[in-house]
């Protein structure tokens, strides 16, 4: 059995959104480029929450802001389920969730550990996201990654939207021109 080839277009695509090995949709040029960040929370335990920021800020990659005024992107952390909404500051749509990869499925144990391996996946999900690298003990602990690609939906969801409209459009036309 033989498989299609790529059509160049679909290889000059591929080529030049490049995305993180788990990534299958190009990731919004706002989460690559930003800088600074506002992170709000939902979060049921403020422990989870802490321990996010301060990853984030051990990482040093965002300033993280007081208010959303000036932010890039707005981070939304919950912790039930875990996850991060990244948004858009003014229209506030979601550009991308990063969420648990391995669904809350780890070994029972010592909690603090597994707060830590939580948060750190969060952390290392939103790096790869950014085109950072990631380290060794990162890469290994990302081992079944599940992400909701919001941001790849919303794009398909407007592309057919727009190739619809655009087909009524010409069908109307069309269909003016047989009438006259």
């Amino acid at each position: 059995m033989s498989t299609p080839a790529a059509t160049p277009i679909a290889f000059e695509l591929q080529e030049a959104t490049a995305s993180p090995k788990f990534l299958d949709a190009p990731v919004p040029a706002e989460i690559r480029a930003a800088k600074n960040i506002f992170v709000e929370s939902s979060a049921q335990s403020s422990d989870m929450y802490k321990r996010f920021i301060t990853a984030l800020t051990a990482w040093g990659r965002y300033t993280i802001l007081e208010s959303p005024d000036k932010a890039d992107v707005i981070f939304e952390f919950n912790d039930s389920p875990l996850e991060v909404k990244i948004l858009e500051p003014s229209s506030r749509i979601t550009l991308w969730t990063v969420s648990d990869p391995s669904n809350g499925l780890y070994p029972e144990g010592n909690r603090n550990k597994r707060a830590s391996h939580l948060i750190m996946n969060l952390v290392s999900e939103i790096k790869e996201l950014s085109g950072a690298p990631l380290s060794d003990e990162e890469n290994a602990a990302l081992k079944s990654p599940s992400f909701r690609k919001s941001g790849g939906l919303l794009f398909i969801i407007i592309t057919v939207g727009a190739l619809a409209l655009a087909a009524g459009v010409v069908l109307a036309l069309h269909g003016r021109g047989r009438k006259a």
